[in-house]
């Protein structure tokens, strides 16, 4: 079981949190949890009410899209210091995808409604967490950006480049991300001229 001052110096290592305070950190480790997860168990299925935010403190977690289905896919393999779900956090919508411990696992896991009343009666908590998320959001529309453009090359001269996602934070902030429409995609140093309002959940 981590201490108080373990969890704050861990969350201090998580990049959704590495730019907040002594302080913040403090506050936020007040409504951590801690869980333990053994190897194949569930934490949440596609569909599930969004409840927690999580980080991995240890163990590895699958993220799967359409689980049981013929066109199941495996979306992500997250390790130590990752964390998943935070999208979800920002809306009604339910899990956009299911979650497995992979291996034996602990987490800090930090309850929807604990995390949104701190939010508001933080508003530099609140700025700290949408920076950083802005920040993870354009890091992975770069990655598949870059991955996307090589697999466009390899398949020749010619072949439609298509790229998925836009995030937006309801009342928050609306990050421009990528379309599904190859028209919209977002060129560097150029404004989206018709932004996508597509909502995305990270991982959950």
């Amino acid at each position: 079981m981590l201490s108080t001052i373990e969890k704050a110096l861990f969350l201090k290592t998580v990049k959704l949190f590495e730019s907040m305070t002594p302080e913040q950190l403090k506050i936020l480790t007040n409504i951590s949890e801690e869980m333990t997860y053994r190897t194949g168990e569930e934490l949440f299925q596609e569909g599930d009410p969004a409840d927690f935010l999580y980080v991995i403190v240890d163990g590895q977690i699958d993220i799967v899209k359409n689980h049981g289905d013929p066109e199941e896919v495996r979306l992500a393999v997250l390790g130590e210091k990752q964390s998943f779900g935070e999208m979800a956090l920002f809306g009604s919508e339910g899990r956009s995808a299911s979650a497995f411990a992979s291996a034996d696992s602990t987490f800090l896991a930090m309850r929807k409604e604990h995390l949104l009343l701190l939010i508001q009666e933080n508003p530099a908590i609140s700025t700290a967490i949408v920076f950083q998320l802005a920040n993870i959001i354009r890091d992975n529309n770069r990655q598949q950006s870059m991955g996307e453009s090589s697999a466009a090359g390899e398949a020749g001269e010619g072949a439609e480049l298509r790229q998925f996602f836009r995030y937006s934070f309801p009342g928050i902030v609306d990050i421009p991300a990528l379309s599904d429409d190859p028209g919209v995609g977002i060129v560097p140093d150029q404004p989206d001229r018709r932004p996508s309002r597509l909502r995305a959940d990270r991982f959950g």
